[in-house]
């Protein structure tokens, strides 16, 4: 049951989130851990599709904006996980979807 529950959210996120390959996943987890946006705005840097990098630049400002009343900084937590998963776990198999 959780493995489908988690591919239907991969497929919901998939045009936001970008899969990266090498160690960059989890540089980029533990950077929005310890600088909130600063992992998704790095994501965008070192992203492959260049369509997915205008998301990871507004959604990386709008979390440094936003952690500071903590939102962001949770966002920013749950962006870094998911774009791990995305790039590592089950999310590499779910093909990337045209923005």
């Amino acid at each position: 049951m959780q493995f489908k529950q988690e591919l239907q959210i991969f497929k919901v996120f998939n045009k936001f989130v970008p899969k990266l390959k090498g160690k960059w996943p989890i540089i980029i987890l533990l950077l929005n851990i310890f600088l909130p946006g600063v992992g998704t705005l790095v994501a965008g840097c070192v992203t492959s599709k260049k369509k997915k990098v205008k998301f990871c630049i507004i959604f990386g400002l709008l979390q440094m904006l936003l952690s500071v009343v903590l939102i962001g900084w949770l966002w920013s937590i749950f962006w870094g996980v998911f774009i791990y998963k995305r790039s590592t776990g089950l999310g590499k198999f779910v093909p990337d979807v045209n923005v």
